[in-house]
């Protein structure tokens, strides 16, 4: 162990090549939501962007900074439904949405529409990480930062409904079966071929690509 948990997932899955957050500005984001952001989930997305260890195949984190379709727009789209079923079955959701005292933020989804965030209580840097399984009541809290969970996660050493260990095997083997490695996230240049090659390399990431038909 480093101590630095950004440094060590950059060990076992290096950043992509070029990373795009999107047009806004941190200070412009954190103005829109009414709060900053935890330190380590800035620097996590500056190095990866939408794509952290987990994003191939189990976490879904909209672009931070993307003006539309990004964190703010996923916020201020599921808040209000959220916040109106933690009211109507506290005990399945027994935190209230941020902006509430105490309330949950989300930076991330899984393919089963679990949720994974922070509860804002104290500091940003202090905010415990909240996880709200879809298909379990409840919430899990677990000490943060985001970056020590996802990192711990990845090891197979997290295992909560939405975060289970099964999942991080299950991604772990997605990008061992692509190979992990610098340069694995680069496009291939452009070239006569460059629609096909582009193709290749979504597919081999395990993206699911549709081709038109001539």
């Amino acid at each position: 162990m480093t101590g630095d948990p950004l440094a060590e997932l950059k060990d076992l899955v290096p950043p992509p090549d070029d990373v795009g957050l999107g047009s806004l500005t941190w200070e412009e984001l954190h103005e829109a939501l009414g709060t900053a952001l935890p330190s380590d989930y800035a620097a996590l997305m500056r190095a990866y962007g939408a794509s952290p260890p987990g994003a191939q195949g189990w976490l879904r984190f909209p672009d931070p900074l993307a003006p539309r379709g990004g964190l703010l727009d996923a916020w201020r789209r599921s808040a209000p439904g959220f916040q109106r079923f933690h009211l109507k079955h506290p005990d399945a959701c027994p935190r209230p949405m941020f902006p509430e005292p105490g309330g949950m933020l989300f930076c991330a989804d899984t393919i089963d529409g679990d949720q994974l965030g922070w509860v804002t209580e104290g500091a940003p840097d202090e905010w415990p990480v909240v996880v709200w399984p879809r298909h379990t009541d409840g919430i899990r809290e677990l000490p943060g930062p985001l970056t020590s969970v996802l990192l711990r996660w990845w090891r197979g050493e997290v295992d909560l409904p939405g975060l289970s260990r099964e999942a991080a095997a299950e991604t772990r083997a997605q990008h061992a079966e692509h190979g992990v490695g610098p340069g694995r996230w680069s496009l291939p240049e452009p070239t006569s071929g460059a629609t096909s090659a582009i193709v290749g390399w979504a597919e081999s990431q395990g993206l699911r690509v549709t081709r038109a038909v001539d």
